[in-house]
């Protein structure tokens, strides 16, 4: 089975010294356990004075996993949505040849583990600016999304249902579907028509491969995105996407960004574990929404041993 852990369940093994116990459990089930870029950034916002920290967070996520994901979350969403216009919109593609953006972050991505292996990690992470960036992201997408629901979504609705009769936009407004549509519109519309700079891996991905045709008019993106886009072909956008949707039904905070990376994981493999139990409540709506994703898997902090929960928490879904 394939396991993905998030970064507290990580520092809970830590924490219990149960680093060895938890391989022997991995390796005795023959179960894999990937990690991802996510997980090193995020141990790489510890801040310099705890160092040592950071280093055995790095170190333990080292030791644990059995393999790194071969490409950053945000490149595999990118190729999903080119891929998807490729299908149904090719016109809004155009050649491109130069790939430089895309190297450099796929290097880059690269050098994170390798770094990680060799027992060092980049103190970038640690620049104020982007703690400040990473802190105003959710209530700046929440407005965004806000924005959008308001005003192009409704009305493009609107005068959708005036010329056909339907009544799509009460639907749509109350539809799980519609919410992960509606984010990734926000998302995409921010990297491909704003250039906005924290979704540069998204800018460097993509939009070199897709003409402004996309978002002029606005009104090409809203009927992509609301009607033509097959949720099927783009699992990891809707992933995402429904992750940002049912984390405003709990409290938001400066790590729900990085909960929402995380949540990418939930199509590559059997079990994602986390130990923060809202994060599990959302990763659990978000499962029962796309068919063959993981199951979300809950350790109790308190709990004296990560690995006895593990096996029993095996034992009640492997048999």
């Amino acid at each position: 089975m394939r396991f993905y852990f998030d970064n507290n369940v990580y520092s809970m093994i830590l924490q219990n010294s149960e680093t060895q116990l938890v391989k022997s459990f991995l390796m005795s089930g023959k179960h894999s356990l990937i990690a991802s870029e996510i997980n090193l950034i995020e141990f790489g916002r510890i801040p310099e004075s705890k160092s040592d920290l950071r280093g055995l967070e790095i170190s333990n996520v080292v030791r644990l996993a059995t393999r790194f994901r071969d490409f950053p979350c945000s490149y595999v969403q990118s190729m999903e949505l080119i891929r998807e216009l490729r299908r149904i919109r090719p016109d809004w593609l155009r050649p491109f040849k130069s790939k430089a953006g895309a190297k450099k972050f796929l290097r880059s991505h690269n050098a994170k583990w390798q770094d990680a292996l060799k027992g060092t990690y980049p103190s970038s992470f640690e620049k104020q600016k982007r703690l400040n960036e990473e802190k105003s992201m959710q209530p700046q997408i929440l407005a965004a999304q806000r924005e959008w629901r308001q005003g192009p979504e409704r009305n493009y609705l609107q005068t959708h249902d005036k010329a056909t009769g339907d009544a799509l936009s009460k639907y749509l407004i109350k539809s799980a579907d519609a919410k992960w549509r509606e984010d990734r519109f926000v998302a995409w519309e921010a990297a491909l028509r704003q250039k906005h700079p924290f979704v540069q891996d998204y800018i460097d991905y993509a939009a070199p491969y897709i003409r402004d045709t996309m978002h002029t008019p606005l009104e090409n993106a809203i009927e992509f995105w609301l009607f033509e886009a097959d949720a099927n072909n783009m699992p990891h956008n809707r992933a995402v996407g429904l992750t940002w949707h049912y984390q405003t039904n709990y409290q938001i905070d400066s790590g729900n960004p990085y909960d929402v990376s995380h949540s990418h994981n939930l199509i590559d493999v059997d079990f994602f574990v986390t130990c923060d139990k809202n994060f599990y409540k959302v990763l659990s709506a978000v499962s029962r929404d796309i068919p063959n994703s993981a199951r979300p898997l809950f350790l109790k902090r308190k709990s004296h041993s990560a690995c006895e929960q593990l096996i029993t928490l095996e034992k009640n879904n492997f048999t």
